[in-house]
């Protein structure tokens, strides 16, 4: 793994929430390709860290560094991450009353095709281009115009946050809890639209989740464990077999091995 390019470089990173602080000098690298997996227990600063690096202002960098290849990531503003290539899949994803997903991801779509110089999508040119995303999650036609969120159960929001991540394509993509509340048949076909992207398109992951249900369809290639806003222990897909015998306790005091 140490011959792969790193495509997203966090140093010393410290966040607060309010003048709280919710994680604490955190390090890591993750290379292109790579599905990279954060696991800890609640609170333990996880959501805040890709939060944080997606640029939402209600979490504030206090110290460290963040860098998508040469990139200062801190100096950029959300929307300038998102043109960078940065894609967030929120825990809870709010609701757009009056906002449909159909416009409402045409645009960001017209946004990435205006960065590279590229002609917008007219509305009927990309019909076919989201309906094919709807189908790969298995959600049907009907949302397009449907209010982004407004009405979903939690699942639904889930393959709909697959479904703009599939269309936008991201270089990397920040997958917050994408599995709770998902059922069996959703599980499958969200974590089949994300092996493809990575297989496809190269899609660097970095995947919180609590469930090592996760990894009966995905193979993590690291798993990272944070405990109290720290980043405790890095190793490879055989962390999940320990965190699911020891619980994540039996980390702590152990030597961290994080590089």
């Amino acid at each position: 793994m140490d011959t792969k390019t790193s495509i997203l470089s966090v140093k010393n990173l410290s966040i607060s929430i309010q003048n709280t602080p919710v994680v604490s000098g955190v390090s890591f690298d993750v290379h292109e390709g790579e599905l990279f997996v954060i696991m800890g227990a609640n609170g333990s600063g996880k959501s805040s860290l890709l939060q944080a690096i997606m640029g939402n202002p209600l979490y504030q960098v206090t110290g460290g560094s963040a860098h998508m290849g040469d990139v200062d990531l801190l100096a950029l503003t959300p929307e300038k991450r998102s043109l960078a290539g940065i894609f967030l899949a929120f825990q809870y994803p709010p609701a757009m009353s009056g906002i449909p997903f159909g416009n409402f991801i045409r645009l960001a779509a017209n946004e990435q095709q205006t960065q590279i110089g590229g002609s917008p999508f007219a509305p009927k040119a990309f019909f076919p281009i989201v309906q094919n995303a709807l189908k790969r999650v298995e959600l049907d036609t009907t949302f397009i115009a449907r209010s982004l969120h407004e009405g979903s159960s939690g699942g639904e929001k889930k393959r709909l946050e697959v479904a703009q991540m599939s269309i936008l394509q991201p270089r990397i993509a920040l997958l917050d809890e994408i599995d709770s509340g998902v059922d069996v048949d959703g599980l499958r076909s969200l974590t089949e639209e994300i092996a493809r992207l990575q297989k496809e398109n190269g899609m660097t992951v970095i995947l919180v989740t609590h469930n090592t249900r996760m990894f009966q369809y995905l193979t993590p290639d690291r798993i990272a464990i944070m405990s109290k806003g720290t980043l405790v222990k890095i190793g490879d897909a055989s962390l999940a077999k320990r965190i699911e015998q020891d619980g994540y306790e039996g980390f702590l005091g152990e030597p961290s091995n994080v590089q």
